[in-house]
């Protein structure tokens, strides 16, 4: 499989997401300490979560969203990029067949050892610039691909209950999902 095939297939999985970054962060993060920042944006995040999922519609006014606190958001809407390993266990037969023939598994994870890593290092590295993960500012990412954990394999958890993640410049990140007719906050370490 050669580089532009498997940006095609990876392109073809793309998750519909709505990214939401503080409008002043520098001077929002000197006032809070960053673990209770998180945690602050995690106990409101379940309304916006619900409100958007329920009508699909941005749920903002003039590309800001007003916090409870009177914090404002500026809100992005975009396209999410799976991470390699959800494009392995959710590409194509086609992928699967490649993955066979250069010895990775389909449900391995993706490390440094990976045998075709010049056909997914400009993916990979696309993938991390357009990730909350990586953001520079805070933000709080609702939709698209849950993050490859290293303490849980990808395909542990059911990839539709995924909600959105909290990333707030320092850990935890905070990733949400619904579990149980209510939602899941799992505070994430790198």
């Amino acid at each position: 499989m050669n580089e532009n095939k498997f940006n095609e297939i990876a392109g073809s999985l793309k998750r519909g997401n709505c990214k939401l970054f503080l409008a002043d962060s520098p001077k929002i993060c000197s006032f809070f300490n960053p673990v209770e920042c998180a945690l602050s944006l995690s106990q409101n995040a379940a309304d916006i979560i619900g409100l958007y999922s329920i009508s699909m519609r941005p749920i903002f006014e003039n590309k800001m969203l007003y916090w409870p606190e009177e914090l404002k958001f500026e809100t992005v809407r975009s396209f999410a990029l799976p991470p390699l390993e959800a494009v392995f266990t959710c590409g194509n037969l086609e992928v699967a067949d490649w993955l066979n023939e250069i010895g990775w598994g389909v449900c391995a994870e993706f490390n440094d050892n990976f045998p075709a890593i010049e056909v997914v290092k400009k993916y990979y590295e696309l993938w991390q610039r357009q990730n909350a993960m990586y953001s520079k500012e805070i933000c709080i990412e609702l939709g698209g691909w849950n993050f490859p954990w290293p303490e849980e394999n990808w395909g542990t958890r059911d990839i539709n209950s995924y909600l959105g993640l909290i990333n707030s410049l320092d850990e935890p990140f905070v990733e949400l999902w619904f579990k149980n007719d209510d939602i899941e906050f799992i505070a994430r370490h790198t």
